[in-house]
């Protein structure tokens, strides 16, 4: 059985990876929330939102916070903006968190994006159309 790809593609997480990593962040930001004792309401207020039921969504998985608020939502929850920022990256960019905080491939996901930067790095994948084209030849 293969396993499907999200539209977002090029990080080549199934849509079970995303969607576990997206629950996690939106996980991660209601726990900080209950913390401060903020009702979604309420932060959704303080960050200038108008509809509160876009936090219901973020914290459910079904949304992304968007990178413009991550200082505003810092502040509102009572944490470290870089640390908010960081952990949602790690959650919604695993790959850009994991070079900007380690230098490496973060392991465990995405193993196709691993192996095909592997074989760009060794020079043994350099034109990405012939690549595919030999992919889809070899499939039929």
């Amino acid at each position: 059985m293969t396993k499907m790809k999200t539209h977002s593609s090029y990080y080549d997480l199934t849509k079970d990876e995303t969607s576990k990593l997206r629950q996690e962040a939106g996980e991660y930001v209601k726990e900080l929330r209950l913390k401060v004792g903020l009702t979604q309401r309420e932060l959704a207020q303080q960050l200038g939102l108008e509809y509160y039921t876009f936090i219901s969504q973020l914290e459910t998985g079904h949304g992304r916070v968007p990178p413009y608020l991550y200082c505003a939502y810092a502040k509102a929850l009572e944490t470290d903006a870089k640390e908010l920022a960081l952990t949602l990256l790690s959650k919604y960019d695993p790959w850009s968190h994991a070079a900007i905080t380690v230098g490496k491939h973060p392991k465990g996901l995405g193993e196709e994006a691993h192996r095909k930067e592997h074989m760009i790095a060794s020079g043994k994948r350099t034109d990405r159309a012939k690549a595919s084209r030999a992919v889809k030849l070899n499939a039929k």
